[in-house]
């Protein structure tokens, strides 16, 4: 009789514990608005209502704001200009390859071009701006897409340029 006890004991705990788990709240905190693409990585594809941003635009990110201030093309070289401002508490860490990359519409990747604009490799400490320029080798003019992705888990922001349509770099 014990035995059938423990075995019944048993069975209405474990009953308990999953009930109780399986039967538990979810929540989403959705009260903010997109700060940009929705795309979990940088893609081809644009999600649908959505737009890149152009030159100038505010981008706010958790504890950052970045704006692409300028870009232009010659002779085969993309540079883009990006201000970024640390709006948070902790230090933001730029890096030209981890946070930055530029595609082809039909999803070439692009090379960074470190001899004419050097690297975004930095820390940018709270209150702090930064102002730096990336440069990628374009095989042929056409349309680029260039992302930023502040961390791994954070959606890109995304600008999109015709090189036709751009202003010539001046050195």
């Amino acid at each position: 009789m014990k035995t059938n006890q423990k075995l019944l004991i048993s069975v209405v705990l474990v009953t308990i514990v999953f009930a109780t788990t399986a039967c538990g709240t979810s929540s989403t905190n959705n009260s903010g608005t997109s700060a940009g693409p929705i795309n979990a990585s940088p893609s081809t594809e644009i999600p649908i209502n959505t737009k890149p941003y152009t030159v100038g635009d505010v981008v706010a990110l958790k504890g950052q704001n970045i704006i692409l201030d300028s870009i232009s093309y010659s002779d085969g070289i993309l540079m883009a200009s990006f201000s970024v401002e640390n709006t948070g508490s902790s230090d933001v860490n730029l890096s030209s390859t981890g946070n930055f990359s530029a595609k082809s519409t039909n999803g070439t990747p692009l090379e960074l071009n470190y001899d004419k604009c050097g690297s975004m490799d930095m820390s940018v400490f709270p209150g702090n701006k930064y102002r730096g320029d990336i440069c990628y080798t374009i095989p042929s003019p056409g349309l680029f897409r260039i992302y930023y992705q502040s961390d791994l888990t954070s959606p890109p922001v995304v600008w999109e340029f015709d090189t036709n349509k751009l202003p010539a770099t001046t050195e």
